[in-house]
């Protein structure tokens, strides 16, 4: 198959303004298309308007948390093929169980270094067959 050469879109979605602007500055140097959330109900809102590739999302959310906003995308048809990265800082073992238990496709714990994110990245979107230039990136 071809190579696509679209325009890879990732949703960020944590309640930390900071930790929102420090993924997307990381993640735009990719060349990714990057839109940002607050809450859960606000990243709903915006995969129904402009669908991403791949969501980051924070499992500590005020009105709804991450493993619930996943459980909605995996459950819904239209939706479901989103891959669903969670980020958290908690490793606890029910913790990770609830991770999978949501549907999510993969997770990051907090801290991570930014190699990290642009691995999960990188996975996720070979997977997809959306390509980037990752040797500047992934090798400094």
């Amino acid at each position: 198959m071809a190579k696509t050469t679209k325009t890879a879109k990732v949703l960020l979605v944590d309640d930390s303004n900071k930790a929102l602007q420090q993924e997307k500055n990381l993640l735009e140097r990719t060349g990714v298309q990057v839109t940002t959330a607050l809450t859960g109900p606000e990243a709903i809102k915006l995969v129904y308007t402009d669908k991403p590739d791949i969501m980051f999302l924070d499992l500590m959310l005020p009105e709804m948390g991450g493993d619930a906003v996943c459980r909605f995308i995996k459950s819904n048809p239209r939706l479901a093929d989103i891959s669903v990265i969670i980020v958290t800082a908690r490793t606890e073992e029910e913790v990770m169980q609830r991770l999978f238990q949501c549907g999510c496709d993969a997770y990051v714990t907090k801290p991570f270094k930014p190699e990290e994110l642009l691995r999960k990245l990188k996975v996720v979107l070979d997977e997809k067959e959306i390509y980037l230039n990752w040797d500047k990136l992934l090798d400094h």
